[in-house]
């Protein structure tokens, strides 16, 4: 993942105001175990990446940090952050970390990654009206929680996780997401798409490598793009690739024909069968 520095220039990518030079304290590869900050250290961008880390106790009195990073340490529990309030950016990827907590207060968070963890359950986010980028890639999650109260979320990654199902989208998730990354997941059932059409803002999502796109042999032997679309019109880039304006017309054709709504929820495999016939993928493709 990108490093704190690079973070803090997108996290304020859209500030038109020039703010006072801030403070930076780099201490990445410097093997420390344990956080010890003078009482004169009062940084505003803190970065602790690629050390020995397993807590982080000693920010107590870093109440003006604004960004902090301590990816790559062996980090298991995150108490401590709840002083520091006038946070814009955490990045805490590639730990230990095992559960989402003491976040709640950080009301000021526009950037949170936490990927490359072992956390099983999406709570605990921050309640501010900032948040706007949040990366949970690579952990153990099972299935969506409610966040549709982050109205200004506009980046949810989820990919490489263990979701099953996406049933729990269309009332769990902010309404005006613009990226869902959702690759590498366990999603076995196609029709569940469905769910997602309440995201009318939506403009990338990512679903490769999960189960109902795949054969029984674990290959991609059919296009599954224009029956996506017919769901989430509004979207210009599905894992990766930009909508062409023949998988647009493939999609609205599919939905003239009333083919849509045409398979109940446990057909999946009806579904798949009848997209290989209609949008077989040759060698070339």
């Amino acid at each position: 993942m990108a490093d704190l520095e690079v973070l803090y220039t997108m996290a304020n990518q859209e500030e038109t105001d020039v703010e006072e030079r801030k403070e930076l304290m780099d201490l990445r590869d410097q093997g420390l175990n344990s956080i010890q900050l003078k009482d004169e250290d009062k940084p505003d961008i803190l970065i602790l990446d690629n050390n020995n880390l397993s807590k982080l106790d000693g920010l107590d009195k870093c109440t003006f940090l604004t960004q902090f990073s301590a990816c790559n340490n062996h980090i298991v529990r995150i108490g401590g952050l709840q002083t520091l309030t006038a946070l814009t950016v955490l990045s805490l990827s590639n730990n230990s970390i095992v559960a989402i907590e003491g976040l709640e207060e950080l009301f000021q968070l526009k950037w949170l990654d936490l990927s490359s963890n072992s956390i099983k359950v999406i709570e605990h986010i921050p309640r501010g009206k900032y948040l706007h980028y949040l990366d949970l890639s690579d952990n153990a999650i099972t299935q969506f929680s409610d966040i549709s109260n982050l109205e200004n979320l506009k980046t949810l990654l989820l990919h490489s996780n263990n979701i099953s199902s996406l049933k729990p989208a269309g009332t769990c998730l902010p309404t005006n997401l613009e990226i869902l990354s959702l690759a590498d997941n366990s999603v076995y059932n196609l029709n569940e798409i469905c769910h997602l059409a309440m995201l009318s803002n939506l403009k990338q999502l990512s679903l490769a490598n999960n189960p109902c796109v795949l054969s029984n042999e674990d290959k991609q032997v059919f296009d599954y793009r224009p029956f996506v679309l017919t769901w989430c019109t509004s979207l210009e880039l599905i894992d990766g690739s930009k909508v062409t304006e023949k998988e647009r017309f493939q999609a609205e054709t599919l939905y003239s024909q009333g083919k849509v709504c045409q398979f109940h929820h446990d057909e999946h495999q009806k579904l798949v069968e009848y997209l290989t016939e209609m949008f077989p993928l040759t060698v070339l493709q």
